[in-house]
């Protein structure tokens, strides 16, 4: 990763409990590294994780280059049929119990 000079930090809101955090890492004033930690939210709709989605989506430009899964997802919404997350330029999954 580039030297950065500011952290943009969005916190989106999913509807429900969970998190959906993105960090914008900036050099100039460009994007040089993104991370996305969490998307879901328990017990939410397909609507307000929609919208997180979307506009992850296009201040990304539809790539992440990190995301990061804190716990099991499984009683969680990711993403949705009708708005799937951005494609992830790298993937490493280290599961821990």
């Amino acid at each position: 990763m580039k030297k950065v000079d500011a952290i943009k930090f969005r916190m989106y809101n999913t509807g429900s409990v969970g998190d959906c955090l993105l960090l914008l890492f900036m050099k100039d004033e460009v994007v040089s590294f993104s991370m996305l930690i969490d998307c879901g939210g328990w017990q939410t709709s397909a609507t307000a994780i929609s919208a997180c989605v979307e506009d992850i989506n296009t201040t990304c430009g539809g790539e992440l280059d990190l995301l990061v899964v804190t716990h099991n997802v499984s009683t969680e919404r990711f993403g949705t049929p009708s708005g799937k997350m951005p494609r992830l330029r790298n993937a490493f999954i280290k599961e821990t119990r």
